[in-house]
């Protein structure tokens, strides 16, 4: 037997050309050879083939048959391959073009999407800390996501990511760890350190390499994305547009046609009539296109979005009757705390009044002061501002009593006089709070009198000494009049040898620390009262003819006897309260127990207390009947026939939360996720005077049926379409002629058509001719937003008398109408058909449309085009997802089930 190496040596050039291939082909597998989960089924087959197919060639070789062997190894290695593959690997649950999607694979992507994003949360908040602002604004527009709601990675999330990966390496977008890096430094604004990244790395657990590779995977995807399918920006124009359909208005004469009057219904369609008509529009919604798109008049089969409710209900007129008699007593309670309530008076208000201050004691006066006693008849009146500060006069009149003296002393022996302190504001004097009305004085009827003053050198020279009034020491500073305070206007005085009259004894004036009065106020020792102080004259700042002011007398309420009547209306009103109540306490006793039987219907298999679907309903029955109230499912119903149904008055209840507002049940349902089941709320209805504890039994999401029979109302709304498409040239053309009525007289409109009906035929109805109010084509919105965040949307102008009008009809009557033209325009459906005469617009003119646009252009960008631009945006661009799957063939089965279901 030769040796190996014997072999080797002969054939050392096969051998060499052997290693290089089997070398090539570790280079080129040697990636999914180390995971070869990542083997697709036709690089399964070349290896094996490969493989096997070399060992029998090199087996064939001694032998001189290394061609057939090598030829028969490849064969078996790749059938080998094959049963493998088939038998050992997973199902694929995502199909598409190129290679199909195991659930290992699916899991996978999975993953990867979750760690980029955790890691792209983790580093934000790593840089930037709380900003809830840039958390909530800014680092979404980072995340990768397609549209996902509430962060769930769904099959079809799965799917588009790696339709939108195969995409990017046909276009050959590659993306390298420089462009990871920067694209987290945009997220970052640069913030991100290597020792945070490190930081979070280290924190999730997760190895360089694979968070490096996940990022640069979903940036792929995104980049394919953006690059594909960026969206437009619209042009100044559009802007301009925007702002005429916001501010043009105009008003319209129009009368209906209804298609309706037209159709035939004896006539009955054929069986291949119906499903071409079906195949035809099976695809799209009414009025839309396959991809989406707008197209008004235009029939749609997709059945839409539904859901089925089950939901318990308490009505109070139900409830009212299983409630106890009222008594005597309730009734007297009502009636007395609501008619017989005491009027509140002043002092009752001021007791209630609060006041932010400190308590207010009123001032004890232990002894009075001649500074604080108004002067009698024959006294000069001491001033108690001038104090020490004003030297007494040298001419004073001799008809002057001395009794003046003494005050004075005393007026320098009080504790304010004695040192002048420098303070930097004197204590306020105390008031009361409480208002005195005999001694309020209307300032409408102040009377400004004109006083001669005098001049500022006389005030500040030193008054003249009053005989027996010591003059002040020369060491005592005059002090200088405070310039912060009016100064008081002069009083006039009063002739020689008469006395001044004495003041009124209310109000009594406090005593006033002399510190605080200033000098230039004070009138000197010599100075005579002003003329106004006379006896029989009234002081200043009172009116002559004051008018009497007594409060106002307190309000008076005929209060009605207690009769039988209104004990019957007492009653009923008591019955309602308690009937409230106990319609608020059954429905939170129901939601409660709804609770426990969801808990129950999400334990583990295998536990004994756990139910079925089908076991809920029998025992909300059971419950209801047991306490009063009723339980009840509806079928599958759309959003638009829950919200306006008559039999099923939950559709118009309104939910109750402590967390958002007030919102319409549809709104909560529809609005939810389509898992979150059997989660129970509450509702109430103003209609019907009910309460609801309710739940979302099954969801099921719009899809395109397969055949007519798939639902029963499918049929009916093709047989529907049918016959409106026969009828619509009927109506159109009888709208026509009245058009051509309208433009050929020289009447207005209701009087051309006064006498014509809707289809022409005699016994028919007669039209209706309205005139409408001024309209805008797109409306701005009547409520405040919720949040300074969120912009209320701007949408098209509701007409009064005027249905489902749409977009089509607001383009022709304002773009392609002038004013006085007449033209017939259908509403969106095609159910109708307008005949319409423009009567007025503004603005109309070239000059006033040129006026309108300066102000355009001085206003700038509005708030309100947003909401515009994102319409026009979404009306005319198509679905994505849709666009690609059916570019790769993309079949979901999950999603399929889950629609047939």
């Amino acid at each position: 037997m030769s040796s190996p190496f014997t072999v080797f040596r002969r054939y050392d050039r096969v051998f060499m050309v052997v290693v290089t291939g089997l070398a090539l082909l570790t280079f080129v597998l040697g990636d999914a050879v180390s995971d070869p989960s990542r083997m697709n089924t036709k690089m399964i087959v070349l290896f094996l083939a490969a493989s096997v197919g070399v060992v029998a060639w090199l087996s064939g070789m001694g032998k001189g048959k290394g061609t057939e062997w090598g030829l028969s190894g490849a064969l078996i290695g790749a059938a080998v391959g094959l049963v493998i593959t088939y038998y050992t690997r997973e199902p694929s649950v995502i199909y598409m073009q190129g290679g199909n999607l195991s659930a290992a694979e699916v899991s996978q992507l999975r993953r990867q999407r979750h760690v980029a994003n955790q890691f792209m949360q983790l580093a934000f908040h790593e840089s930037a800390g709380d900003n809830q602002f840039d958390y909530y604004y800014h680092l979404p527009r980072y995340l990768f996501s397609f549209g996902s709601r509430n962060g769930e990675v769904s099959d079809e999330e799965i799917a588009l990511g790696e339709v939108l990966r195969r995409e990017a390496d046909k276009l050959g977008i590659v993306v390298t760890e420089e462009a990871v890096i920067e694209y987290l430094n945009e997220l970052t604004r640069q913030q991100l350190t290597a020792e945070q990244f490190t930081k979070v790395r280290k924190q999730m657990r997760v190895p360089e390499s694979e968070i490096l590779a996940d990022l640069r995977n979903e940036l792929k995807a995104r980049r394919a994305l953006e690059l594909l399918y960026s969206r437009n920006l619209v042009t100044p124009e559009t802007l301009w547009e925007f702002y005429k359909q916001l501010n043009v208005r105009q008003s319209v004469e129009v009368a209906a046609v209804p298609v309706n009057d037209f159709v035939d219904s004896s006539i009955e369609p054929s069986p291949a009539e119906l499903q071409a008509l079906f195949e035809q529009y099976r695809t799209n919604f009414p009025g839309r296109t396959p991809e989406g798109r707008i197209a008004e008049g235009q029939p749609g089969f997709v059945q839409p979005h539904r859901v089925q409710i089950g939901y318990f209900e308490a009505t109070a007129d139900d409830v009212k009757d299983q409630l106890g008699e009222v008594t005597e007593e309730e009734i007297q309670k009502l009636y007395e705390d609501r008619f017989l309530r005491a009027v509140p008076t002043t002092e009752d208000h001021l007791k209630n009044l609060q006041l932010d201050g400190p308590e207010l004691t009123p001032p004890a006066t232990p002894e009075k002061s001649p500074a604080m006693e108004a002067p009698s008849a024959d006294e000069a009146p001491a001033n108690p501002e001038a104090k020490e500060d004003a030297k007494p006069a040298a001419d004073a009149p001799k008809t002057e009593k001395t009794e003046s003296a003494p005050a004075t002393e005393k007026q320098e022996k009080t504790p304010a006089a004695e040192e002048p302190k420098a303070e930097p504001a004197p204590a306020e004097k105390e008031t009361s709070f409480i208002p005195n009305f005999e001694q309020l004085i209307p300032v409408a009827f102040v009377q400004n009198e004109t006083v001669e003053e005098k001049p500022a050198t006389d005030a500040a020279a030193p008054a003249a000494a009053e005989p027996g009034v010591p003059a002040p020491k020369s060491d005592d500073p005059v002090k200088p009049a405070d310039a912060s305070q009016p100064a008081e206007p002069a009083k006039a005085e009063a002739p020689k040898g008469e006395a001044a009259p004495a003041t009124p004894p209310e109000p009594k004036m406090e005593a006033k620390p002399a510190a605080e009065a200033p000098a230039a106020d004070a009138p000197a020792a010599g100075e005579k009262m002003p003329a106004a102080e006379k006896a029989g004259a009234p002081a200043l700042g009172t009116p002559e003819n004051p008018l009497p002011l007594t409060p106002p007398p307190a309000p008076t309420s005929n209060v009605p006897p207690l009769d039988d009547a209104l004990k019957a209306q007492l009653r009923e009103q008591i019955l309602e309260q308690r009937a409230r109540a106990e319609v608020q306490k059954r429905i939170e006793a129901a939601k409660a127990y709804m609770s426990s039987i969801s808990e129950k219907l999400n334990l583990l298999e295998g536990n004994p207390e756990r139910l079925k679907p089908e076991d809920v309903q029998k025992k909300m029955e059971e419950y209801a009947k047991e306490h009063g109230l009723t339980y009840e499912v509806t079928p599958l119903l759309s959003y638009e026939t829950l919200t306006n149904s008559e039999d099923f008055p939950i559709g118009r209840a309104f939910t109750r939360s402590a967390t958002i507002a007030t919102e319409q049940v549809p709104d909560t349902i529809f609005r939810s996720a389509p898992e979150e089941l059997y989660v129970p709320r509450e509702a109430s209805s103003l209609f019907t005077n009910s309460g609801f504890a309710f739940w979302k039994v099954q969801d099921r999401a719009d899809y395109a049926p397969i055949t007519i029979d798939d639902e029963p109302e499918i049929r009916e709304q093709v047989i529907k379409a049918w016959r409106l498409q026969k009828a619509e040239p009927n109506a159109k053309a009888r709208a026509e002629e009245l058009a051509k009525l309208v433009r050929e007289s020289d009447k207005p409109m209701t009087d051309a058509l006064s006498n014509s009906t809707v289809t022409g035929k005699e016994g028919a109805l007669f039209l209706t001719v309205r005139e409408t109010p001024e309209f805008t084509w797109m409306q701005r919105p009547l409520t405040a937003p919720n949040n300074f965040m969120q912009q209320q949307p701007v949408r098209e102008s509701v007409i009064p008398g005027l249905t489902d009008i749409g977009n089509r009809f607001f383009e022709t009557v304002f773009n392609k109408m002038k004013v006085g033209d007449v033209s017939v325009v259908p509403n969106k459906d095609n159910t109708i058909y307008y005949v319409v005469k423009v009567k007025n617009r503004t603005p109309g003119t070239p000059e006033q449309l040129e006026a309108a646009r300066a102000e355009f252009l001085k206003e700038g960008m509005q708030p309100n085009y947003t909401s515009m631009m994102n319409n026009t945006l979404a009306n005319h661009s198509y679905n994505i997802t849709n666009s690609l799957f059916q570019q790769y063939k993309v079949l979901i089965p999950s999603q399929t089930q889950s629609e047939e279901m």
